[in-house]
């Protein structure tokens, strides 16, 4: 029976999961963990027993194919077509009314073309091109009338390195100063012309040779100035030089050329005296104002003429400065010598002195003793005034 505050339990209490004890009655655990279970990609899937306690929960992903979907449509923001109507292969779809729509099949030679607010329409070319199933492109009669082309609208790059132009395709077979403005004379045969103005092989240019803004710009091959000058930055290089440049050079080295086979009359020389005579001065130049160091030409003339060397044009005056490196080695090998002289001199001096040293010391030790020995007769004397005084 059942009294007020009491609850009562059959004897199924403890298959059902629940135990009593001192009046409390307690349920078991169902072995599931607790948690939230289900997402936008999966469902749980629950197991409940015969007392409807859930037993288990796991998680199962949601899967879909073309088959689960019998019904509706799938709008274009989710991926599909949001039209019902099936589609054919090999056809191009097209946007049409808010939905995606199989275009008309084309024929061949047809193309798409856009329409300003409305779905791209199938057109067949026409005029003086034709294009086949296979995407080649035919010109009425392979050419195109000369009323078609305007002037400079086929330009160089439009003309394939491979084409075998002649100067007969070249309406009179002729061109004009005005089309090869960097030849001069050339009017027809052109490249007889060519050919005897300076051949592919050898041959001598005359004249001036104008380069574009960008240089000239020569390949892997030497590029030889027989005779004469060559300037850089100046239109009329000296005589005097075969390499006039204005400006300065930058170069990864300078080699000077220096076997001994090449020279004759070899001599030893004086460095240090050189060195001593020449003069290091801070000037700027006249044509810029930039600031410099360096030496005056006619200064180092006088003290080592083989160093300086005249324009024979201007009169101007330059100095070999790399070659004032000789002069430096053996100004630096006297110094050493002088140097070793000096330490030689000094290390004598300091043995000299070391001697009279130890001389000092014999000489104290000497004075020191003859104290001691003087104290010792004092006391001696003093010793005998006492007794004579006594007797």
């Amino acid at each position: 029976y059942a009294a007020k505050g009491i609850v009562q339990f059959d004897t199924d209490a403890a298959t059902s999961g629940i135990s009593i004890a001192s009046g409390v009655a307690k349920l078991a655990t169902s072995g599931v963990t607790a948690g939230s279970y289900g997402s936008g990609t999966q469902v749980p899937a629950i197991t409940v027993d015969a007392f409807g306690r859930i037993t288990s929960v796991t998680n199962t992903s949601i899967a879909l194919s073309a088959s689960d979907i019998t019904s509706g449509t799938l709008p274009i923001a989710r991926g599909g077509t949001n039209s019902a109507t099936a589609l054919n292969n090999n056809r191009i779809m097209v946007s049409s009314g808010g939905s995606i729509v199989e275009a008309a099949a084309l024929t061949n030679g047809q193309l798409f073309v856009g329409v300003t607010g409305a779905a791209p329409s199938a057109v067949t070319m026409s005029g003086d091109a034709t294009l086949s199933s296979t995407g080649v492109l035919t010109l009425a009669g392979n050419s195109v009338a000369s009323a078609e082309i305007t002037a400079d609208t086929i330009v160089d790059s439009d003309i394939n390195s491979a084409a075998a132009i002649t100067a007969t395709k070249i309406a009179g077979g002729g061109v004009s100063n005005a089309e090869f403005n960097f030849l001069d004379g050339v009017t027809s045969a052109i490249q007889t012309q060519l050919t005897a103005r300076l051949p592919l092989a050898g041959g001598t240019m005359t004249g001036t040779l104008n380069a574009a803004s960008n240089g000239l710009v020569v390949g892997t091959s030497q590029l030889v100035v027989s005779g004469g000058s060559v300037g850089i930055n100046t239109a009329s290089p000296s005589a005097s030089y075969k390499l006039d440049v204005v400006g300065d050079i930058r170069a990864t080295a300078f080699f000077y050329s220096s076997d001994r086979r090449l020279k004759y009359n070899i001599q030893e020389m004086k460095g240090l005296e050189t060195i001593l005579r020449l003069r290091g001065v801070k000037f700027q130049w006249k044509d810029d104002g930039r600031p410099e160091i360096g030496l005056i030409a006619q200064e180092v003339e006088r003290v080592a003429p083989e160093l300086v060397q005249t324009d024979s044009v201007t009169g101007l005056k330059a100095v070999k400065y790399g070659n004032l490196v000789a002069p430096l080695i053996e100004s630096v090998k006297e110094l050493y010598g002088m140097c070793e002289s000096n330490t030689k001199s000094i290390q004598k001096m300091d043995r000299s002195i070391a001697s009279h040293d130890d001389k000092i010391k014999v000489l104290e030790t000497t004075v020191e003793a003859l104290k001691n020995e003087n104290l010792q007769m004092r006391k001696e004397l003093q010793e005998i005034k006492k007794l004579l005084q006594k007797n």
